[in-house]
């Protein structure tokens, strides 16, 4: 017998790990479920694998979870919308037990730097 979908769907959206284009596109098919009543058999695999990767997902670290909230905290208050971006989707990344490319590590430390204690008190004096 099949599964109902829209339980699967409120399972998926209920976790906080599933973050920026996986959200949007989980999203994108519950709009398109709620107008057909119906996902094509492409759009069934598509959200049982977003289901099979949350359910394989390690558990991540507390540490550079408040890490990473801490920077995105301190990108806010310096409305660095971009940064803010970036970070999320990084944690989102890391959430899902995905590596972040050498780029990406890269890219991390310097928003990490450019919203430092040091960075924000030469910016203010």
């Amino acid at each position: 017998m099949a599964r109902r979908i829209q339980p699967i769907f409120d399972s998926i959206l209920a976790d906080t790990r599933l973050q920026g284009s996986s959200r949007s596109f989980v999203e994108s098919l519950q709009e398109q479920y709620k107008r057909k009543k119906t996902l094509s058999q492409g759009q069934r695999r598509a959200l049982s694998k977003v289901e099979d990767q949350l359910a394989a997902a390690p558990a991540m670290d507390t540490d550079k979870t408040r890490r990473l909230d801490d920077l995105i905290a301190r990108a806010t208050v310096a409305n660095d919308e971009w940064a803010i971006s970036f970070v999320s989707s990084i944690k989102g990344q890391m959430a899902m037990g995905k590596a972040l490319s050498t780029r990406q590590k890269e890219i991390l430390v310097k928003v990490a730097e450019r919203h430092s204690d040091e960075a924000k008190a030469l910016r203010d004096s």
